[in-house]
């Protein structure tokens, strides 16, 4: 038996081609520690020897022409995302080292407006103003608002493709991408078009890495901070460029719930979760995620994400702050 034959058996017992399910990740209650030992849903590509040469070889056989890369606009922003990917454990439990953290992150991301009065229609524009207020809340925490930032512009994809008017989808990225400090004389629309399509695009470059490390790549935008300027200037070489690198990553050995942090699973909690008029899977296809290579879904999962949808406002929030959220909570549908 080939050796990458045994390792898949011995070292990923349990793994299994979909990684997309017919549901959004289910909330479990474990111990808030950590497991140990390889992440049975990750899986090296098939031709992955296991030994470090192979990685090497990867980097050497590379058709990259230095001198023309450094003359490319995303060049210095990919190999910033590619430096801040943790290369070890301690790298990875930085920003979460347990799954207490991981629970607490996603009470953080959640938009209070959203609960409890979902319904099926969404006043998009509503919506993209509440996203906006978060955001700019979550903004003194650098690494919640590179990863609410990329929910708040796929949400505005899902409005696209939805039917939401075009200027309004517009006016929601631009709300987004100004909390992100891009100066007001460079969000134009073709701007905009770019950076809604770079973060689609980026989806499944963060899917592709937890393919082969495990779901602990949905953390990736909480260490590269910088995620949505690499989404701007994205093009297909520069994914090119990054997918050619995703074997060197480390596989962490300490292993979170992390799939909750999936983004198309965020976006689905975020526009009411099984409240909404969409499938979980409706989102994924929006967003592109639905693996095209013959992989069979799982079967549908038991899912109750009310922890994440709850409604709370921080102490100090000032009484009239709260007046206007409920305000806001009865006029966002219509």
């Amino acid at each position: 038996m080939p050796e990458t034959e045994y390792r898949i058996i011995f070292e990923y017992p349990h793994l299994g081609r979909g990684v997309v399910s017919d549901s959004p990740p289910g909330v479990k209650a474990p111990g808030d520690g950590p497991t140990f030992g390889p992440d049975p849903e990750a899986q090296p590509y098939d031709d992955d020897s296991g030994t470090d040469e192979e990685d090497y070889e990867i980097e050497l056989d590379s058709d990259d022409d230095e001198d023309d890369l450094t003359r490319v606009p995303w060049h210095p922003h990919a190999l910033h995302f590619l430096a801040q990917v943790p290369q070890n454990d301690a790298s990875w439990s930085r920003q979460l080292s347990s799954n207490g953290d991981l629970r607490s992150l996603c009470h953080r991301l959640r938009v209070p407006l959203m609960y409890p009065e979902f319904q099926a229609h969404l006043n998009w524009k509503h919506m993209f103003a509440e996203c906006a207020w978060h955001l700019a809340r979550a903004c003194n925490d650098p690494p919640v608002a590179s990863l609410f930032s990329l929910v708040f512009v796929a949400a505005c994809h899902v409005a696209l493709m939805d039917g939401c008017p075009r200027d309004i989808v517009m006016e929601g990225l631009r709300s987004c991408v100004r909390q992100c400090g891009v100066r007001e004389s460079e969000l134009t629309e073709p701007m905009l078009e770019r950076m809604r399509e770079g973060v689609v695009a980026g989806i499944q470059i963060l899917r592709e890495y937890v393919r082969i490390i495990g779901n602990r790549a949905n953390e990736i935008p909480l260490h590269a901070q910088g995620c949505l300027q690499l989404f701007r200037h994205y093009t297909p070489a520069c994914a090119s460029f990054i997918r050619r690198r995703i074997p060197m990553a480390y596989r962490p050995t300490t292993l979170l719930q992390s799939q909750h942090l999936e983004i198309p699973a965020l976006v689905y909690d975020t526009l009411g979760g099984e409240h909404s008029k969409w499938e979980y899977q409706d989102i994924c296809r929006m967003l592109r995620t639905d693996w095209d290579r013959g992989d069979e879904m799982p079967e549908l999962l038991d899912v109750d994400m009310t922890f994440v949808m709850e409604f709370d406002e921080n102490e100090d929030d000032e009484e009239d702050g709260k007046d206007q959220r409920t305000f806001t909570i009865q006029r966002v549908y219509s």
